[in-house]
């Protein structure tokens, strides 16, 4: 008796696992992880362009950094 469950517990772990595997590299699954990092640098490009618009309007910069030629350098 306890071999036959022995038996159906391993198939069953066997079905399971391979069940999962399947999920894991199916295209549906794959998807989501290829597709974040582009979306991640698309809204990254996005905001940089909306902080760049926000600055110039806002705060008068140009983008540029401004140097101040009455200072002089600063030696380390």
């Amino acid at each position: 008796m306890t071999e036959v469950f022995d038996e159906n517990t391993l198939t069953i772990g066997l079905v399971v696992t391979l069940s999962l595997l399947n999920s894991a590299f199916s295209p549906i699954f794959l998807a989501p992880i290829l597709t974040t990092p582009y979306i991640h640098y698309k809204n990254k490009v996005k905001s940089d362009e909306i902080l760049n618009q926000w600055k110039s309007e806002k705060c008068g910069m140009t983008g540029k950094k401004e140097t101040n030629s009455d200072r002089p350098p600063i030696v380390l």
